[in-house]
């Protein structure tokens, strides 16, 4: 990610996380308002071109932006990624949930508000890290596997936005039976005509600006300072 003079920007190609480390980047610029985390179990991961367009769009409005890939390179393949997706939630929700203490370790990034931006399975995975970690103030879901939610009332009652194309049918069934059971914060927005990556011209740009407003509205200004920490804004 391209960054001006003013800001700070590491390129992690490792990030621990447990037993293994996974693949991201790092960006923070001056005065952040907030921290936002990028999770993505997919392949291509953090590398996809719709991706880091988004990211690009958040951090330059004013926010750190962590971008990870929740799979290893072997896990990435084709043919272990889609048997490995299906039954390992937990194990990418231990991953996030490590990958944002490593982030919050670091003294300018410690006392900022958290959200998560995160696809597909790795949206799930967003979802129980949240119950886990009380900095997460607020999840963006795009194209959300609500199905590999358990327990959806369970959820915490933080503001939860799922963007999902108008045809990509079976997603937005899903989201829509999510938000039956889970906290009245959970919210559905559709983009018109859709498909579920949001190919079509013009579909990125408004899940861009939808998850974008939605930070400007949800995620608090700053984290209430714990004991010795950055002061931040």
């Amino acid at each position: 990610m391209n960054t001006s003079a003013s800001e700070s920007s590491i390129a992690c190609t490792q990030v621990p996380c447990g037993r293994t480390s996974i693949h991201g980047e790092l960006a923070i610029p001056e005065d952040a308002r907030g921290l936002v985390v990028f999770a993505h179990a997919t392949r291509g991961g953090w590398t996809n071109t719709s991706n880091w367009a988004i990211a690009w769009k958040i951090h330059h409005a004013g926010y750190a932006t962590l971008l990870l890939d929740l799979l290893t390179p072997e896990e990435a393949t084709l043919e272990t990624a889609k048997e490995f997706l299906g039954s390992e939630v937990a194990l990418l929700t231990e991953r996030l949930v490590a990958a944002i203490r490593w982030a919050r370790s670091r003294k300018e990034l410690a006392d900022l508000p958290v959200a998560c931006f995160a696809s597909e399975a790795a949206a799930a995975a967003a979802l129980h890290a949240a119950v886990l970690l009380p900095e997460i103030r607020t999840v963006i879901g795009r194209a959300a596997r609500t199905d590999l939610v358990d327990e959806p009332e369970k959820m915490p009652s933080l503001p939860v936005l799922l963007v999902v194309g108008e045809n990509d049918r079976r997603t937005l069934r899903s989201n829509r039976e999510y938000t039956n059971y889970a906290p009245a914060r959970h919210v559905v927005r559709v983009i018109p005509g859709a498909t579920h990556r949001f190919p079509e011209r013009g579909a990125l740009g408004q899940v861009a600006n939808l998850s974008l407003a939605w930070l400007e509205q949800k995620l608090p200004k700053l984290m209430p300072s714990v004991g010795k920490g950055w002061s931040g804004l």
